[in-house]
């Protein structure tokens, strides 16, 4: 069975670009806040690592609350699992030497260098996203709420189906 984010161990993991999922990875669907856990695991990622949120989730001002409680840039404009966000990354500040902007020159250098990992609960989106960009992927247990919409719980059970005949071939962690 897999681990839920908030009992993964960030001391596994340094000096990485780490994509984090929001809907069923730090929150359920309907959540408007993360738990003081997920807070704590999530500064605990930080402090060695360069962290971006990244969701498909329409709602902007839950999801600009969550940017703000967290401390975690939300990446803007493209959905997973567009490589875009990638690009979209790249063009930030925060991708560089922690303060510096990095040039062009030195943004496509790095592209090699620093490692990257996609942390989802979701194959479709968050697999595949990470697949496409040549990051690592560890899905973790999903959170859900039993107020959870018709649509969510139906994808989601698409989504466990598309692992489960994909995992013997060893695409995903």
């Amino acid at each position: 069975m897999f681990h839920s984010f908030e009992n993964l161990d960030p001391t596994c993991v340094k000096n990485t670009l780490i994509f984090l999922d929001i809907d069923g990875t730090l929150l359920s669907d309907n959540q408007r806040h993360p738990s003081p856990e997920v807070k704590k695991q999530v500064a605990a990622f930080a402090k060695c690592n360069h962290l971006w949120l990244c969701t498909n989730s329409g709602n902007h001002t839950r999801n600009e609350a969550i940017e703000k409680e967290t401390g975690i840039p939300l990446t803007r404009g493209h959905r997973k699992p567009s490589i875009k966000i990638l690009e979209y990354v790249r063009s930030e500040a925060s991708y560089g030497s922690f303060g510096s902007r990095p040039s062009k020159a030195e943004l496509l250098n790095r592209k090699r260098k620093l490692p990257m990992l996609v942390i989802g609960d979701k194959v479709m989106t968050d697999g595949l996203f990470a697949w496409r960009i040549g990051a690592k992927f560890i899905k973790v247990k999903r959170k859900t709420n039993p107020t959870d919409r018709l649509f969510v719980r139906m994808y989601n059970l698409s989504d466990d189906i598309i692992y489960n005949l994909l995992k013997p071939w060893g695409m995903f962690t």
